[in-house]
């Protein structure tokens, strides 16, 4: 069952302008915890192909392939010209500082050497900061690097949290929203980020490798929290998109591409993750719902 039917609009909680504007240019994430026993979902940046497939051409052509007359690229394209928005629903019954410093929500990477020029990775994270429940973005790519956060208000209830980036013609704004309502005026992050090059994987739920040298590991930061109808938008989704949608379901109805993918799989073997995802690839060139 999704969190939209097991709670009411009226049992949110939404943080004023005052108390949870955008910081940019915050503490950069550190002293990720690590573990011995990894728990995260890896979703492929693709190409791919269709592993229910029983012959090589239904492999080929029930896969997730480029197509330029179809706007297919891959799941997790992140072109900053056009933006990018990530929406979930988010539960966690208490932080541990000591223990679990960060934790990581998503963790998006194109495998280039941590650090370098060629790196290009977006991290949100949460942690508690002089005792108050964050939510923490990280953008590196060209070199460059830079860390937001805001304050998250009534975190051991659901809620739902939406980020978007997009680069205007001298910086990369960002834009934060709790239950469809914008939490600050639009922020920069002080630089103008590139695009994202290569094939980029994602993590939910822990990291793909260190966040720095010497900081973080493989499955390292692991979230003891819960995520719900996560979404991954290959374009800035509008303030009045969000606020009205925040609460619904998306896509629906014919689909215009003619790779359709339906995938239902509960995780919850643990406390420490539990993600209840419904992945619904309704357009390529869009949406990743899950």
């Amino acid at each position: 069952m999704g969190v939209r039917e097991q709670i009411s609009k009226d049992n949110r909680t939404h943080p004023t302008r005052d108390n949870a504007r955008d910081i940019i240019g915050a503490l950069s994430p550190s002293n990720f915890s690590t573990t011995s026993t990894p728990e995260y979902i890896k979703v492929w940046g693709g190409l791919h192909t269709d592993s229910s497939a029983t012959t090589l051409s239904d492999h080929f052509e029930s896969s997730a392939r480029y197509d330029a007359d179809k706007n297919r690229n891959q799941n997790w394209n992140c072109d900053l010209d056009e933006g990018i928005t990530i929406e979930f629903w988010f539960k966690k019954d208490s932080y541990s500082p000591t223990t679990e410093p960060f934790e990581v929500i998503l963790d998006l990477w194109n495998g280039e050497t941590v650090g370098s020029s060629d790196e290009c990775r977006l991290v949100i994270t949460t942690a508690e900061i002089a005792s108050v429940p964050t939510m923490l973005f990280t953008l590196k790519s060209n070199g460059a690097s830079q860390t937001g956060q805001f304050v998250i208000t009534n975190s051991s209830s659901w809620n739902h949290y939406s980020i978007s980036f997009k680069n205007n013609s001298t910086t990369t704004q960002v834009l934060t929203y709790s239950n469809g309502e914008e939490l600050a005026p639009v922020a920069s992050m002080g630089s103008l980020f590139s695009s994202f090059t290569g094939r980029i994987n994602g993590f939910i739920g822990a990291l793909q490798d260190e966040f720095q040298a010497g900081n973080g590991s493989v499955g390292g930061g692991k979230l003891s929290a819960q995520l719900d109808e996560f979404r991954f938008w290959k374009t800035k989704r509008t303030s009045r998109q969000i606020k009205l949608n925040w609460f619904n379901g998306i896509g629906g109805g014919a689909n215009t591409d003619d790779v359709q993918h339906q995938i239902s799989e509960s995780i919850s073997n643990s406390t420490k993750v539990s993600l209840a995802l419904t992945l619904q690839i309704l357009l390529f060139s869009t949406i990743l719902d899950a």
